[in-house]
Formats: C-alpha cells, structure tokens, sequence
C-alpha cells in the first residue's frame, strides 16, 4: 500500500565484505609447475577474467616478460598485456575456436591458465583428446571435467602465486620462438590493416 511506502523505516547500513587475502598457495604445486615449464617446447599462457584483476596483472606481465611465455585471453580477460608486450599476445580466444591463438594454444604442449573459468571458453574446443599438462592458477579450485583436468593446480592469491612461480622459473632459458607465434602475428597484423581501411559496417 502507498502509506507504507511513505512510513518511517530502520535504516540498515550494508557495508561490503573484505575477502580475506589468500597465499601464494602450496610450496609443492608452485615447484612442480615451473618443473612443467622449465620441460615444455612451446607453452602458452591462458589469461582468463580473475588475471586482469589489479592485483594480479602486474605480477603476470613481469612473470611473462621473464619466461618469454607468449600468451592469449578470453575475452573477458583482456587488459593485461601492456602495450610493449604485442609480440607475445596472441589476441583473444573463445567461442568459436576459429582466431589465430587459437592456433598457439593448439601447439602448446604445456597450457598455464591465470584466473580462467571454463565458462569463459568451453575446454572441449581448445583442450578436447590433448595429452599434455595444465597449470591452473587461481582464486578458486577449478571445476573438474573430462577436458580440463589440470595436472598442476595453484589456489590462492593469483599475483602472490604469480611472482613465487617466477622466482622459482628465473634464470630458466626462456621460450624459444614458436613458427605458430609468428604466423598468428601476422594474421593479426592483417586484421588490423583491412579493419583501418574499412569504411562501412560489418
């Protein structure tokens, strides 16, 4: 009734909750990926929406300057990449499998993912019938299926894990150049120039 809506009320002030911070998570899990890494030819980074998170995107470009790791996103984890580290972004993935990082993470024979949901790009398009390790590093323990069953996973603060992960990984030979890395390069050089000219709606 419109009187009650006119009445006098208790006010209540809901303040927010502070997460308690988490570590960088398990000594043991933390070796064993920079083990994988320092054993993989061709690993890629997956950046997922929790590695765009300002506590964590600093710590993962240092991380990925060091290894020379090349790197792709979702696109809801796009931002990450600064500017200076084109070469190493393969552009965003997801959906429909069909984009040139797409091509890098179906070389990769080792995937590391920061702060990736598979809701955000279905594993059974990009990680279906591959025989190789996942790092999964993230807030959160991952959801488990027949696509995505990380062989490494990480669980706490992303940044905190990110920078344990480097200093365990520096010194180690960084990533040789992949033929895929440059060939996607320039398939994205490409989308860029005809996008420049474009003058009318797609």
């Amino acid at each position: 009734p419109y009187d009650l809506s006119r009445g006098a009320a208790d006010p209540v002030t809901l303040c927010p909750v502070v997460p308690a911070p988490g570590g960088p998570g398990s000594a043991a899990a933390v070796k064993a990926a920079a083990e994988l890494i320092a054993k993989a030819q061709r690993p890629v980074a997956l950046l997922g929406m929790m590695a765009s998170h300002p506590s964590a995107a600093g710590a993962i470009r240092a991380f990925l300057r060091d290894t020379g790791i090349p790197a792709v996103s979702t696109f809801q984890g796009g931002g990450v990449l600064s500017q200076d580290m084109v070469d190493q972004f393969g552009g965003r993935v997801g959906l429909f499998h069909n984009q040139p990082g797409d091509r890098w993470l179906d070389s990769a024979d080792l995937v590391v993912t920061f702060g990736f949901d598979p809701i955000e790009y279905d594993a059974g398009l990009w990680n279906a019938g591959k025989q190789r390790p996942v790092v999964h590093i993230d807030v959160v323990p991952c959801d488990i299926d027949r696509n995505y069953a990380p062989t490494v996973e990480i669980v706490g603060d992303i940044g905190a894990i990110t920078e344990a992960l480097g200093a365990a990984t520096h010194g180690q030979p960084k990533a040789a150049a992949s033929p895929f890395v440059a060939q996607a390069r320039a398939e994205l050089d490409q989308i860029k120039a005809r996008g420049a000219v474009e003058e009318s709606s797609p």
